[in-house]
Protein backbone atom coordinates (compact mmCIF):
# COMPACT_ATOMS: atom_id res chain seq x y z
CA UNK A 1 0.00 0.00 0.00
CA UNK A 2 1.02 3.61 -0.60
CA UNK A 3 0.15 6.19 2.03
CA UNK A 4 -0.61 9.70 0.77
CA UNK A 5 -0.96 12.60 3.20
CA UNK A 6 -2.33 16.09 2.61
CA UNK A 7 -1.39 17.92 5.79
CA UNK A 8 -3.31 21.19 5.96
CA UNK A 9 -3.70 23.75 8.69
CA UNK A 10 -7.08 22.52 9.93
CA UNK A 11 -6.91 18.77 9.26
CA UNK A 12 -4.87 15.93 7.83
CA UNK A 13 -6.36 14.03 4.91
CA UNK A 14 -4.96 10.61 4.09
CA UNK A 15 -5.56 7.81 1.62
CA UNK A 16 -4.14 4.39 0.90
CA UNK A 17 -3.53 3.31 -2.68
CA UNK A 18 -3.33 -0.35 -3.63
CA UNK A 19 -0.95 -1.88 -6.18
CA UNK A 20 -3.16 -0.73 -9.08
CA UNK A 21 -3.15 2.85 -7.65
CA UNK A 22 -6.84 2.61 -6.79
CA UNK A 23 -7.95 4.18 -3.51
CA UNK A 24 -8.24 1.34 -0.98
CA UNK A 25 -9.31 3.56 1.93
CA UNK A 26 -9.23 7.19 2.96
CA UNK A 27 -10.10 9.50 5.78
CA UNK A 28 -9.15 12.58 7.72
CA UNK A 29 -8.04 13.37 11.24
CA UNK A 30 -7.75 16.53 13.28
CA UNK A 31 -4.09 16.31 14.26
CA UNK A 32 -0.84 14.39 14.11
CA UNK A 33 -1.56 12.39 17.27
CA UNK A 34 -4.87 11.16 15.83
CA UNK A 35 -3.09 10.23 12.60
CA UNK A 36 -0.56 8.14 14.53
CA UNK A 37 -3.35 6.29 16.34
CA UNK A 38 -5.55 5.64 13.28
CA UNK A 39 -6.52 1.97 13.12
CA UNK A 40 -6.79 2.23 9.32
CA UNK A 41 -3.06 2.93 9.09
CA UNK A 42 -1.90 -0.08 11.08
CA UNK A 43 -1.21 -2.18 7.97
CA UNK A 44 2.01 -2.54 5.99
CA UNK A 45 2.93 0.50 3.88
CA UNK A 46 5.57 0.27 1.13
CA UNK A 47 5.75 3.97 0.25
CA UNK A 48 4.55 7.25 1.72
CA UNK A 49 4.27 10.74 0.27
CA UNK A 50 3.08 14.03 1.65
CA UNK A 51 2.28 17.59 0.77
CA UNK A 52 2.02 20.00 3.67
CA UNK A 53 1.58 23.65 4.53
CA UNK A 54 2.54 23.01 8.15
CA UNK A 55 5.70 24.04 9.95
CA UNK A 56 9.03 22.35 9.36
CA UNK A 57 8.72 20.91 12.88
CA UNK A 58 5.36 19.26 12.10
CA UNK A 59 6.70 17.91 8.80
CA UNK A 60 9.71 16.45 10.59
CA UNK A 61 7.47 14.85 13.22
CA UNK A 62 5.36 13.14 10.56
CA UNK A 63 8.46 12.05 8.61
CA UNK A 64 9.95 10.57 11.77
CA UNK A 65 6.71 8.72 12.59
CA UNK A 66 6.52 7.26 9.05
CA UNK A 67 10.14 6.14 9.26
CA UNK A 68 9.73 4.52 12.69
CA UNK A 69 6.32 2.98 12.01
CA UNK A 70 6.87 1.67 8.48
CA UNK A 71 10.67 1.67 8.08
CA UNK A 72 10.52 3.90 4.99
CA UNK A 73 11.38 7.49 4.15
CA UNK A 74 8.54 9.95 3.60
CA UNK A 75 8.64 11.68 0.22
CA UNK A 76 7.65 15.33 0.58
CA UNK A 77 6.42 17.44 -2.33
CA UNK A 78 8.02 20.88 -2.60
CA UNK A 79 7.47 23.84 -4.88
CA UNK A 80 10.30 24.29 -7.40
CA UNK A 81 11.20 26.73 -10.16
CA UNK A 82 10.10 24.23 -12.82
CA UNK A 83 8.84 20.68 -13.09
CA UNK A 84 7.41 18.48 -15.85
CA UNK A 85 7.10 21.34 -18.34
CA UNK A 86 5.59 23.87 -15.91
CA UNK A 87 7.57 26.95 -14.87
CA UNK A 88 6.87 28.80 -11.63
CA UNK A 89 7.15 32.54 -12.31
CA UNK A 90 7.04 33.65 -8.66
CA UNK A 91 10.16 35.61 -7.66
CA UNK A 92 10.14 33.59 -4.44
CA UNK A 93 8.98 30.14 -5.55
CA UNK A 94 8.28 29.11 -1.95
CA UNK A 95 5.47 31.71 -1.72
CA UNK A 96 3.34 29.56 -4.05
CA UNK A 97 1.38 27.05 -1.98
CA UNK A 98 2.18 23.38 -2.50
CA UNK A 99 -1.50 22.57 -3.12
CA UNK A 100 -1.66 25.05 -5.99
CA UNK A 101 1.67 23.86 -7.41
CA UNK A 102 0.54 20.24 -7.43
CA UNK A 103 -2.81 21.24 -9.01
CA UNK A 104 -0.92 23.05 -11.77
CA UNK A 105 1.32 20.07 -12.45
CA UNK A 106 -1.62 17.65 -12.52
CA UNK A 107 -3.71 19.90 -14.79
CA UNK A 108 -0.81 20.41 -17.20
CA UNK A 109 -0.28 16.66 -17.41
CA UNK A 110 -3.98 15.88 -17.82
CA UNK A 111 -4.46 18.60 -20.49
CA UNK A 112 -1.21 17.54 -22.17
CA UNK A 113 -0.19 21.18 -22.37
CA UNK A 114 -1.15 24.68 -21.37
CA UNK A 115 -4.40 25.12 -19.48
CA UNK A 116 -6.21 27.43 -17.10
CA UNK A 117 -7.05 26.56 -13.49
CA UNK A 118 -9.80 28.53 -11.80
CA UNK A 119 -10.04 28.39 -8.00
CA UNK A 120 -13.18 30.26 -6.99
Amino acid sequence: MILELDVGNSRIKWRLLDASMAVASQGHVADIEELQQSADLQQPISAARMCSVRSAQDKALIASWVNKRYGIDLLQAVVTQSCAGVTNQYADVSSLGIDRWLAMLAAYKKADGACVIVDA
